[in-house]
């Protein structure tokens, strides 16, 4: 009698239990999902903290006959993470008889020109620039140039998202005939890099 309640209990417990079967995938029935990120083009040219500053003004006391060939100019700091790298320009921008001059406070016929005689000898103004932290300079401007009448590449990075800096130093002489007065000599800096299409 014990025995026959036994298996009875047993067929019970057997009967509950679930059957496994076999799952086969079914390609009808399955995605793939696909993330895409994007990483805007961002790049800055900056002299004061993160912002440039349009009043830059660098000046200097030159006595005829004399140079100074070490007026400080402007540091740019570039950050810029196009993958095809940046690019900085300079050109002159005198308003007298050339944007490559310096602009006389007395007569058009006074101006300044551009020149890499820098001893005092003749009259004449330059710049130069040096690069660090993965700015190139191009060309000779590492050494005192002309400044530029139409844009000039001056300096070239690859893809960064450090600061790089490019800075620039001026030069002048002044010849013993200069008449005194006020010379005022502009050059303006852009950065352009591929992304803007320039």
């Amino acid at each position: 009698k014990k025995s026959i309640i036994a298996a009875g209990a047993a067929s019970v417990a057997l009967a509950a239990m679930p059957v496994v079967g076999v799952f086969a995938a079914d390609s009808n029935l399955s995605q793939t999902d696909t993330v895409i990120v994007t990483v805007d083009t961002a790049c800055s040219l900056a002299t004061s903290g993160s912002s440039l500053d349009p009043a830059s003004t660098y000046t200097a006391t030159i006595a005829n006959s004399a140079y100074n060939t070490n007026i400080a100019g402007s540091t740019f700091t570039v950050t810029c993470n196009d993958n095809a790298g940046w690019q900085l320009s300079a050109v002159g921008a005198g308003t007298g008889t050339s944007v490559a001059h310096m602009d006389a406070s007395t007569e058009a016929d006074d101006d300044i020109a551009t020149g890499t005689t820098l001893d005092g000898s003749v009259s004449a103004w330059a710049f130069k620039v040096a690069g660090a932290n993965g700015a190139t300079v191009q060309g000779s401007y590492d050494s005192f140039s002309e400044v530029p009448t139409t844009a000039a590449v001056i300096a070239k990075g690859t893809t960064t998202t450090t600061t790089a800096t490019v800075t620039a130093t001026y030069g002048v002489g002044i010849s013993a005939t200069q008449e005194a007065g006020t010379y005022t000599g502009k050059v303006t800096y852009t950065l352009a890099h591929p992304a803007t299409n320039s």
